[in-house]
């Protein structure tokens, strides 16, 4: 994991009250199948985590389109990478706002 996923899954952890271990967790557990699944895209979502709308901004792709590519295995722990990144760089959503 890079050193900006790390901030970023700390971030998100502060930002959402959610336990850093869990998001840490639910993470690996996308580390080791390599793409995310609809039970992934579900729980990143109850967190108050909008992947799927980041996925979409990231890979320039409609809700649709990421959910087809959840279904097809398309959607990879690389994605995922991207996503936190933006959601948590500065003027990103959970970021420093500028």
């Amino acid at each position: 994991m890079n050193k900006k996923v790390e901030d970023g899954l700390q971030i998100l952890s502060k930002e959402t009250n959610f336990p850093i271990e869990k998001l840490s967790d639910a993470y690996n557990r996308i580390v080791k199948s390599q793409t995310m699944d609809s039970y992934d895209i579900q729980y990143w979502h109850d967190i108050g985590v909008p992947i799927v709308m980041t996925l979409g901004k990231v890979l320039n792709k409609s809700h649709y389109d990421i959910m087809k590519m959840v279904s097809n295995g398309e959607i990879n722990i690389s994605n995922l990478d991207q996503s936190i990144i933006h959601l948590t760089c500065e003027g990103g959503l959970f970021g420093l706002k500028q």
